[in-house]
């Protein structure tokens, strides 16, 4: 009796088993297919490509019909309890004695802090301080000693400024930015800025040393 019921059992469980495989085989297509409207999250998150993300900074460059800058190095010592500003400057264009400021720099008297090394700089003391343009297109800015580290009251100041760049719109205008970069491994961030439009500047607080450059 046992053996007659489990000879009934296989030829059923068999049978099941190859409808089950025709089905599958059938529908493998349409079961793989995504549905329609959907998209999996990681493949729109790449559409258009790693460049195209809204973090990633846009450089503002350098007219073609712009002056070069005059002065791409500038160093100079910045003493704690003296307020110094130093500028780099376009050359001036034919016919004009003025030319345009590109870069202005200013240490307050309490702004310097600490060395790279950490220790405090107290008053009366003077560090060699020494500005780069590195990059004359983009417009990128090199600040020496990396790791020089300026108060949080008595912050230094940066301005840049875009008159001779390459226009663009006002959306972008707005959202322009003073961008730092602490070591060639680490990404570009932005600092809080305030836009002079009146004066076609940007001006940003600066805490520490590193890399600069005006982007949107």
């Amino acid at each position: 009796m046992t053996m007659t019921s489990n000879r009934s059992v296989l030829p059923a469980a068999v049978a099941l088993f190859i409808a089950a495989a025709f089905v599958s085989a059938c529908g493998a297509d349409h079961l793989s297919a995504p549905s329609a409207g959907l998209r999996p999250a990681a493949a729109s998150a790449s559409h258009g490509g790693s460049g195209s993300g809204s973090s990633a900074p846009q450089f503002l460059t350098a007219d073609t019909a712009a002056p070069t800058i005059s002065n791409p190095v500038i160093a100079f010592w910045a003493k704690k309890g003296r307020d110094t500003t130093v500028a780099m400057y376009y050359h001036a264009r034919p016919g004009h004695n003025d030319s345009t400021t590109f870069m202005r720099f200013r240490v307050r008297s309490r702004s310097l802090q600490s060395r790279p090394d950490g220790t405090l700089i107290a008053n009366g003391d003077s560090v060699l301080i020494t500005v780069t343009l590195i990059d004359p297109v983009a417009l990128k800015l090199d600040f020496q000693p990396s790791g020089l580290q300026f108060s949080s009251h008595d912050p230094a100041e940066l301005k840049l400024s875009f008159e001779e760049t390459v226009p663009i719109g006002s959306t972008n205008l707005q959202a322009l930015k003073i961008w730092r970069k602490e070591s060639a491994l680490d990404p570009w961030l932005p600092l809080s800025s305030v836009l002079l439009v009146e004066l076609n500047e940007v001006q940003a607080n600066i805490s520490g040393f590193t890399g600069y450059a005006l982007a949107y």
